[in-house]
């Protein structure tokens, strides 16, 4: 790599050995944000800098590569396939052979910097590096590759394969397959794969799979489609999976479900949901699931989720919920949302509240309601109000409910509210309280709707 890194290093070249020791007086400059290269790709990996470095150096790198993408300060997994890993590697003057790990390790590149290898492998699998192997020229796809052919193979050697090829390989030997080897095969090979093969198959091969090679596999093969395997599947190979493919998978392998699968699922997948898929979810997964993805959700199956999947959703998930699945949610469910849950349901949705549902509603996620959406809480709820439902609602919710809204208000609540709550409600606005409610208040909050 050339000097002149921004704040990067001394001396032109990248300093370091490779270990991760920050090297003595090698960096100068201020200090930089950590952040993520995100290069096109099907692996996942996070590149920082190592204790005590600067991170100018890894971005000038990230930048320099074809179709990379540098995220300051990012969060969890970028993508980063191997190709732009090994083109990462020698930017920095160092290559796969010197010294670096293979997928499953560190790989140190110049100047101590560290980043996590994007692929676990079989065990007994090769590291990349010893890849190096060829197709014979007189290739019989009948009779497949052995063990130790497969193993070796270079991985754009399955670049050539086809359905025959496939169909041809060795269940036994799949149990090596890499995940660099399993990414280079066309979709149309895919379909050549056969159920023996694909539960033999190393369930660390998948992490190479697109979505593109996913949309090709017969639906056959999903029986034996179990945890381990959902646990090492790209995220980005879940955009692929049919509704024909969810529904053969046994529900065994929804335990492994992550919450960057979950947000690549198609919304036709919920659509054909069924109650006991949607109860083997991984609870955590939930935390990826999208406004189209809870639309798509028949209301039986919505409630059937389990109060930890529940607790687990995205806020944001809750654009997408409908009345249906509202009318059918269990009161019991209410007691789990979280105030930036209820802020995101639709006024549609808030529409049909029940008083049971209301009732299990926390005091905190009532009063984070968007005053806009309040005129649409059905009155009847109102009158099941709480003391500390009531002490909790926000002024300006109290300022927009409607005359029926107050007219039902509970006066087993009202000395719950304070002055400050109700001293901008209008005379013709305390009109329409009940006489009732009126009694019950205190003495200062009475005072505050006759000034």
């Amino acid at each position: 790599m050339p000097g002149g890194m921004p704040g990067g290093t001394t001396g032109g070249a990248a300093p370091g050995d490779g270990t991760g020791a920050p090297p003595a007086g090698g960096f100068t400059g201020g200090g930089s944000v950590p952040g993520v290269c995100k290069v096109s790709g099907v692996s996942y990996a996070k590149i920082e800098a190592a204790p005590g470095q600067l991170m100018p150096f890894i971005e000038a790198m990230c930048k320099a590569l074809p179709k990379a993408e540098w995220a300051a300060g990012g969060t969890g997994n970028a993508t980063l396939d191997q190709d732009a890993l090994r083109k990462l590697m020698a930017a920095s003057g160092q290559s796969a052979s010197d010294g670096s790990t293979a997928a499953g390790g560190q790989t140190g590149l110049g100047g101590g910097i560290q980043v996590p290898a994007g692929f676990k492998m079989p065990q007994g699998a090769l590291s990349l590096d010893k890849m190096i192997g060829k197709l014979p020229t007189n290739f019989d796809p009948s009779k497949g590759l052995s063990v130790d052919e497969l193993k070796t193979l270079a991985p754009d050697e399955f670049k050539n394969f086809d359905m025959k090829s496939v169909a041809g390989l060795k269940p036994d030997a799949l149990r090596l397959l890499s995940p660099d080897q399993m990414m280079k095969m066309t979709p149309d090979a895919m379909k050549g794969m056969t159920p023996d093969q694909f539960k033999a198959m190393a369930p660390e091969a998948l992490q190479g799979m697109t979505a593109e090679q996913m949309k090709a596999m017969g639906p056959k093969l999903f029986g034996n489609f179990d945890k381990s395997k959902m646990e090492n599947m790209s995220p980005d190979a879940l955009a692929g999976m049919t509704p024909d493919q969810f529904k053969a998978m046994g529900t065994g392998a929804l335990g492994g479900l992550s919450p960057d699968q979950m947000a690549k699922m198609g919304a036709s997948i919920f659509k054909a949901m069924d109650p006991k898929k949607m109860a083997a979810m991984a609870a955590d997964a939930m935390a990826g699931m999208q406004p189209g993805q809870l639309k798509s959700l028949g209301p039986s199956v919505f409630a059937s989720m389990k109060t930890e999947q529940i607790d687990q959703m995205a806020p944001e998930a809750f654009q997408g919920m409908t009345p249906e699945q509202m009318l059918k949610m269990k009161a019991t469910m209410m007691s789990v949302l979280s105030p930036e849950q209820v802020d995101e349901m639709t006024a549609k949705v808030l529409k049909v509240l029940a008083p049971g549902q209301f009732m299990k509603m926390s005091p905190d996620a009532l009063a984070e309601i968007d005053p806009e959406k309040i005129p649409s809480l059905p009155p009847r709820v109102l009158g099941k109000l709480s003391d500390e439902q009531a002490g909790a609602m926000q002024p300006e919710q109290i300022d927009v409910l409607t005359p029926k809204q107050l007219r039902s208000l509970n006066p087993k609540a009202a000395d719950s509210f304070t002055a400050d709550q109700l001293e901008s409600l209008t005379p013709k606005d305390a009109k329409s309280l009940s006489s009732a409610f009126l009694k019950a208040l205190s003495p200062e909050a009475r005072e505050a709707l006759e000034d």
